[in-house]
């Protein structure tokens, strides 16, 4: 699997409908959800960083589009 950049991964999270939740966000951590319930996690300082690959597979399931 190829290394995926954080921006990837957000873009990916807007066009399937999560938002961030700016009360929950915890140093580094910064929390998704939507509206059918569905949240996660995503660690990132800067969005130029690199998801490790288990990371965006959990991602992935946590969002349900695994």
């Amino acid at each position: 699997m190829s290394q995926v950049k954080v921006s990837e991964v957000l873009k990916l999270l807007k066009d399937n409908g999560f938002h961030e939740l700016t009360s929950r966000q915890s140093g580094d951590h910064h929390r998704f959800v939507d509206n059918s319930g569905h949240r996660v996690t995503v660690p990132f300082a800067s969005k130029k960083a690199v998801i490790a690959p288990g990371t965006y597979n959990s991602i992935l399931k946590q969002t349900g589009l695994k």
